[in-house]
């Protein structure tokens, strides 16, 4: 948080189930701070290792807090490319 510019800073969110903790506030917080068009949500398939512990719909239930995501800034700015 201390950089002058968080315009150009992109964050990827994944893999909740490979930390001990929750990271909703986290989520939260960088939605608040950085905006929902600066977010990335990946499933982080196929759970490499951890197939055990976690499948697909258990961890696109955690993505509720995105609800507000909208990555077609972040398409176009990371990777030239429109949703046109």
């Amino acid at each position: 948080m201390r950089l002058r510019d968080l315009s150009r800073l992109y964050v990827k969110l994944s893999a909740p189930y490979r930390t001990e903790f929750d990271l909703s506030a986290h989520a939260a917080f960088l939605m608040r701070t950085l905006g929902a068009e600066q977010l990335v949500w990946g499933s982080d398939w196929p759970h490499t290792q951890h197939e055990s512990r976690v499948d697909f719909a258990k961890v696109a239930q955690g993505r509720d807090i995105l609800a507000a995501l909208d990555d077609t800034k972040a398409v176009k700015d990371l990777y030239g490319l429109s949703a046109d």
